[in-house]
């Protein structure tokens, strides 16, 4: 993907949402999904029971989105923006990893249960954002948005040791504790 350079303020970039044309309705109904999607998920201490509970609650509410592809590449768009904007805005990355992950859900949605191009969602790539590093977490966000507004906090992140889950007993992953 070819990277836009904007010439601006990071307030002002959008990492790449908007880009998906919804109509207003459509808007407050990615919107909503996210709050509400984010209420139950964080209202859990179990990942899985979280992911459970929050799907069942938002498709209860909104049965289209989760049939939509382009309600569901907008839902995609919104988190990544987000993520990256909590990244840009320092601090704590709490909230871009959760941004992150369920970003990363909703792609693996969208590829499974729309697309059809693959079987199963990769539960192991999502949940490694959970805890993720800095270096897993700029590298996924800033692979997905089109403008160059983490470029310089991926030259700072490559220099950290790469974390993360590893299934592989022989593998040569650190394997956070």
């Amino acid at each position: 993907m070819q990277r836009l350079n904007i010439n601006a303020t990071p307030l002002s970039c959008k990492h790449g949402y908007g880009l998906v044309a919804l109509t207003p309705g459509d808007l407050k109904i990615c919107l909503d999904v996210i709050r509400t999607f984010i209420a139950v998920f964080t209202s859990r201490e179990d990942v899985m029971e979280c992911f459970i509970e929050a799907t069942a609650v938002t498709h209860e509410k909104y049965p289209d989105l989760y049939s939509s592809k382009l309600l569901l590449e907008s839902l995609v768009s919104c988190l990544l923006s987000s993520g990256t904007q909590r990244v840009l805005d320092e601090g704590d990355n709490c909230p871009a990893r959760l941004f992150a992950m369920l970003a990363c859900y909703f792609e693996e949605w969208s590829n499974v249960k729309v697309r059809k191009t693959k079987a199963t969602l990769n539960w192991t790539q999502i949940f490694e954002f959970n805890h993720a590093d800095d270096h897993t977490l700029v590298k996924y966000l800033r692979k997905r948005i089109d403008c160059s507004c983490l470029d310089k906090k991926y030259k700072e992140a490559r220099c950290i040791t790469k974390m993360g889950t590893c299934c592989n007993p022989s593998g040569s992953w650190q394997i956070r504790r």
